[in-house]
């Protein structure tokens, strides 16, 4: 998959996902493709067909990841998370390359498999 990218709206924090040119808008705002960081941690263990992936990260109602996504030649698997909650996601293995994490307050970030 070629040109994966990810837009958060900073009203309402809805995510859309682009695999190209795309022009987004939310609550009445131009989204920007948010840039991507190398990686704060992420960890992807593999368990069977599935990586677990996770990463020590505080998860307060101000600062905590909001989604991890998984991104192969033929799509983006996305796993939404809440604040409180465990920074934790599982994804079919098959073919993934790139895992990336958005932060509420850091930003997006990706780590490469």
């Amino acid at each position: 998959m070629q040109d994966v990218k990810f837009y958060v709206c900073p009203v309402c924090g809805n995510v859309t996902i682009s695999t190209g040119n795309a022009e987004v808008t939310c609550c009445g705002r131009k989204l920007r493709p948010e840039r991507v960081g190398q990686s704060r941690g992420i960890k992807a263990e593999v368990s069977g067909s599935e990586y677990i992936v996770s990463c020590g990260h505080p998860m307060t109602k101000d600062h905590y990841f909001s989604f991890f996504a998984a991104e192969s030649d033929d799509g983006v698997q996305y796993v939404r998370l809440y604040p409180e909650s465990k920074a934790e996601a599982r994804f079919t293995r098959q073919g993934v390359k790139r895992i990336y994490v958005y932060c509420t307050v850091d930003g997006l970030y990706a780590k490469d498999l």
